[in-house]
């Protein structure tokens, strides 16, 4: 039994060893395999980089040629220039600063760096090569200077026609006194072309002055005053019509008529429309109405341009007399008749002296409005409530303010 234990201990001790021995010879295999294997890598590499480094540098030569080729052409091409290339941009702020330092000296550095970026923003915006310092140059003022401006030609110097100054005419120099605003603008700038937008009083005095204008119906300028007025409305082109004696129409009729009117301006036309109109209003009036009966039909008509004509004829004595209240003795003992219209002996109508009503003169506006009256309103006026004029009271406003 102990020889067999004792066998079995020297196989056990012999497996222990060949393992190790095993190890240890597998170990230098390796060493010698990877020597193996550095020394050929270690012979390859070398060769294929000088390979490599040979088939590259034909191709780099060619490119820097062509490159520098390019450059040349472009150089050569453009015209030199001093541009500088605008700052990129910003990225990471660079420090400027420890962290030791001090408060004082953190701000120095920052005002230092600002300063820095403006001069180079300064020399990119002005297109510098040199460096920029110092101070700016501080900007002149400039001064206000009077400049002599042309006086403009007076525009009443070319507004000096061939007709009676507006001023001239009563009837107009009347209405002038007495018209709108709105009214004088119109015409104003109808005349001269300027906006009437002065006083009252400058206007009518440089309206007054007019007297047509200095170029015929044919003139371009009359086109551009017919602008205006077509710019008007009915309303306002009525109420000139009014201030210069001319009858209302149609929009086109009444421009027609105003500048027509304008361009020889006559005492004539005035008087012509003032004894229209006072036709017309008797025609209508109650006292016409009621006498047309009496009077003849064929009377001529010459005489049947004013009413009073009309009435007053030679052979209508007995319709005056009866209108009058005259008896036909006074008439003989006046002897002041004659067939004359003029001479008819007036004498105050019972209706007048005994009406209802209050006497005109107690009337304020209307005894203002009579103080101011021209003659051809008074005249007007006399004939509606006495059926005559007295020539022989001159003036003729005496007539009807007395009473």
């Amino acid at each position: 039994m102990e020889h067999e234990q004792s066998d079995i201990l020297g196989m056990t001790e012999i497996k222990q060893e060949l393992p190790q021995e095993q190890e240890s010879i597998n170990c230098s295999a390796d060493m010698i395999v990877k020597q193996e294997v550095q020394e050929q890598t270690s012979e390859s590499i070398p060769a294929i980089t000088t390979e490599k480094q040979t088939n590259k540098v034909p191709v780099l030569t060619d490119e820097r040629t062509n490159a520098l080729s390019n450059d040349q052409k472009d150089i050569a091409d453009k015209p030199l220039s001093t541009e500088v290339k605008p700052p990129g941009r910003r990225g990471r702020r660079r420090k400027i600063y420890d962290n030791n330092d001090d408060p004082e000296t953190i701000k120095e550095k920052r005002k230092k760096r600002a300063v820095e970026l403006k001069l180079r923003n300064l020399k990119w915006t002005l297109n510098q090569e040199s460096d920029v310092s110092g101070k700016r140059q501080k900007k002149v003022p400039q001064r206000f200077e009077l400049v002599p401006v042309d006086k403009r030609k007076s525009c009443m110097d070319d507004c000096q026609g061939r007709g009676e100054a507006l001023g001239n005419i009563p009837w107009i120099h009347q209405q002038l006194q007495t018209a709108s605003i709105y009214t004088l603008r119109l015409l104003h700038r109808t005349i001269y072309r300027k906006q009437g937008m002065f006083s009252e009083k400058h206007i009518r005095r440089s309206v007054v002055k007019f007297s047509g204008f200095p170029f015929d119906g044919t003139h371009p300028e009359i086109r551009k005053r017919r602008e205006q007025l077509e710019r008007a409305n009915v309303g306002a082109l009525g109420s000139l019509c009014d201030l210069l004696a001319l009858r209302r129409a149609g929009k086109d009729v009444m421009i027609d008529r105003i500048i027509g009117f304008l361009l020889y301006p006559t005492h004539e036309s005035v008087d012509n429309y003032l004894q229209d109109a006072m036709a017309e209003k008797l025609q209508h009036s109650k006292i016409i109405c009621a006498k047309a009966a009496v009077c003849s039909p064929n009377v001529p008509t010459s005489q049947r341009q004013d009413p009073f004509h009309f009435l007053l004829a030679q052979g209508n004595q007995e319709a005056i007399q009866e209108i009058c209240n005259i008896s036909q003795e006074d008439a003989t003992e006046s002897g002041n008749y004659g067939g004359d219209i003029n001479n008819v002996p007036w004498k105050k109508p019972a209706f007048f002296s005994e009406g209802n009503g209050v006497k005109l003169k107690y009337i304020r506006a209307i005894a203002s409005n009579i103080q101011v009256a021209s003659d051809a309103f008074i005249e007007l006026l006399h004939r509606l409530l006495y059926l005559n004029v007295d020539e022989k009271m001159k003036p003729i406003h005496y007539a009807a303010r007395g009473q």
